[in-house]
């Protein structure tokens, strides 16, 4: 991981990194399949995990939710939504470091929830202010299997790719920033606890904690 100086601009991810959403997200499919008479196995509740809201509907189909498309679309984005609206707290430490960072770098978001769900977590914590662009997977079409969300925001911030750091929390997103060039940070979340052995080996930098990632780099200078 380069000095501080060097990287111009962060890409973080929000669930699980910036919002404490991952507990939410977790029991979401569980509930909602159950209220339809559904339970789900342990590989398709890993797979919610890291799936894109478009690939969350295939699973529930496939494990035999008899809803159309619309109706269960509309069912899950409104609890979700409503959830982000009023109860998700901002992980410890994310306005600190946003703010800090924000004095001498860019400040971007890709994720995998919508981008009115983001907005919505962002602002009740107050944290919107520091984000200058969010490149949300519902939009792009895409998941973190690939950099799509990455490179829009890096082409965003008119930055290269090496100028670019990425905070993810999971090991997918994280092994894909990596592959396509870009210096990354591992960030432990409990959702992800299993992983955490192999996101420490392949981040450039691995943190228990927002907060870590500016003690890092003040070292560095």
């Amino acid at each position: 991981m380069p000095a501080q100086n060097k990287i111009k601009g962060f890409i973080f991810d929000v669930d699980g990194t910036l919002l404490d959403s991952m507990p939410m997200w977790k029991e979401l499919p569980v509930n909602f399949a159950k209220a339809h008479g559904v339970f789900l196995d342990a590989e398709t509740k890993k797979k919610f995990l890291t799936c894109t809201m478009e690939e969350g509907y295939v699973l529930f189909e496939k494990a035999g939710i008899s809803m159309n498309r619309e109706e269960m679309e509309k069912a899950l984005i409104s609890f979700a939504l409503e959830q982000y609206r009023t109860a998700i707290q901002a992980k410890a430490g994310a306005a600190e470091v946003l703010s800090s960072l924000a004095e001498n770098h860019q400040i971007t978001c890709a994720t995998t929830s919508t981008k009115e769900m983001v907005e919505a977590g962002l602002s009740r914590n107050h944290l919107l202010q520091y984000v200058s662009f969010i490149a949300a997977a519902d939009e792009y079409h895409t998941s973190k299997e690939t950099p799509v969300l990455f490179d829009a925001c890096a082409a965003r911030m008119s930055l290269q790719k090496e100028e670019c750091v990425v905070v993810e929390d999971t090991l997918p997103a994280l092994l894909t920033a990596g592959k396509y060039g870009y210096h990354t940070i591992g960030i432990y979340d409990p959702a992800s606890a299993s992983d955490q052995d192999q996101i420490r080996k392949n981040a450039d930098m691995y943190v228990l904690s927002l907060l870590e990632i500016l003690n890092q780099f003040r070292k560095r200078g």
